[in-house]
């Protein structure tokens, strides 16, 4: 966990300054004054303050976005389809109601911002092997548990009537297991669960991670960029050319979608925390409206290559304007957000509990498919089952029992001071 550090200390300029002082540590060095224990004091005020300041909200906000279109988009999508089903309306009305998938496009760019921004600021730094076990560490606590949970669901719900012990089970246990179904077309989307194809990238991302800090450090986090642009675009190229199906408008492949076919995404929010912390902070109108017109545009052309008005293999180039639109965007959020009142309360509180939203709405949407698709009516019934879950997990797994005043924010206290951040993504 990143401790907040003044944007005038040593160390957020890079430089050592020794041990960290506690703010507190006179309290607790004096345990008792005139009969008062101050040292329990002391730490309750500690650990308060250190769970104030975990969040950096208009990030929080922004994974509530993306989280509720990518569960819009598993419920809907089949409804519209970029005008390709019964459900008509007009073409922009469509085409954004059918991006919604474009979500997992914005996690991943979080992603990179998250996990760069305490190495921007220099609060972290991977120069030893030991800097490199213990980002692995922070990284496996945050990633794991949750994953194996909802890996352990999905093996069971799909594979209760396969004979344990059959090669066939154990390979799909340790497909789970070692993540490597990403690497398969069979398995790139995992049985059971399918949206953790996402989860395998973001994890097999961490596991690339320290090296692309020690490449950004060396030659600069631009030249880093480009070349995982450039690097992204061929995945991208030889995936839709060569190991996708051309006769249907499959918009995930195993290739074109794997970690190096997304690696620019990441880079990409490698990028805005660099400009974060170097307090760059682009025209507000002028880059919104720019935000606004590149997003759009990437949405336009999905819809015409789905409905196949656009060559198959040109879809390689789709996401950089969408990349580039949400990486304005993520530098834009902080000051776009609305201080004092809770209107945004419920997407930054969705965006803290994505991680459990997202490895469940899946599996629960199964059983319920059917239904939905026969009556909108169920609709409430599966998102307050799909949240009842993630609400569990949420506060068990991923936040250790805390209570829920310690997890999530009070309703009334969102405000736009974006200083502070959890490392753990």
């Amino acid at each position: 966990m990143v401790d907040r550090i003044p944007a005038n200390s040593d160390q957020t300029r890079g430089k050592s300054s020794g041990p960290k002082v506690s703010k507190y540590s006179f309290l607790i060095e004096h345990q008792t004054i005139r009969g008062i224990n101050f040292r329990n004091i002391a730490i309750n005020l500690e650990r308060n303050l250190s769970l104030k300041m975990k969040r950096l909200k208009s990030i929080d906000i922004l994974r509530g976005l993306a989280i509720f279109g990518v569960v819009f988009h598993h419920l809907f999508f089949a409804k519209f389809r970029y005008g390709l089903t019964v459900e008509r309306l007009s073409e922009p009305v469509t085409t954004f109601l059918s991006s919604g998938w474009l979500g997992v496009n914005l996690f991943f760019i979080l992603s990179g911002f998250v996990l760069y921004l305490p190495y921007a600021q220099g609060r972290r730094q991977v120069t030893t092997g030991s800097d490199v076990l213990r980002f692995y560490k922070i990284r496996a606590q945050r990633l794991l548990p949750l994953y194996y949970l909802s890996a352990a669901v999905a093996v069971a719900s799909v594979y209760h009537n396969v004979q344990v012990g059959t090669t066939f089970f154990w390979r799909s246990v340790a497909n789970y297991a070692f993540v490597t179904y990403p690497f398969s077309s069979e398995t790139f989307m995992p049985p059971g669960n399918w949206v953790l194809w996402s989860i395998g990238i973001e994890i097999w991302f961490s596991v690339l991670f320290p090296g692309l800090l020690w490449l950004t450090n060396r030659y600069g986090i631009v030249r880093v960029l480009i070349a995982a642009i450039v690097l992204a675009l061929m995945v991208r190229y030889v995936g839709r050319e060569y190991f996708a199906s051309h006769s249907t408008r499959v918009v995930l492949n195993h290739v074109s979608d794997s970690v190096l076919g997304r690696v620019d995404e990441f880079v990409f929010g490698m990028a805005a925390a660099s400009l974060y912390v170097a307090k760059y902070r682009p025209p507000k109108m002028q880059s919104a409206l720019l935000c606004v017109v590149l997003i759009a545009v990437s949405m336009e052309l999905w819809a015409l290559w789905y409905r196949s008005e656009l060559p198959y293999v040109s879809s390689v180039s789709f996401n950089l304007p969408l990349d580039s639109g949400l990486f304005l965007l993520i530098l834009l959020a902080p000051r776009l957000q609305s201080p004092g009142h809770g209107l945004l309360w419920p997407m930054q509180a969705a965006g803290i509990m994505c991680y459990s939203i997202y490895v469940w709405h899946g599996i629960i949407l199964i059983p319920f498919r059917e239904l939905i698709s026969q009556s909108w009516t169920f609709v409430p019934v599966y998102l307050c089952a799909s949240l009842f879950v993630a609400c569990i997990t949420f506060k068990i797994v991923e936040s250790r029992g805390r209570p829920w005043k310690e997890i999530l924010p009070p309703i009334l206290q969102i405000d736009a001071s974006d200083d502070v951040i959890s490392e753990k993504g």
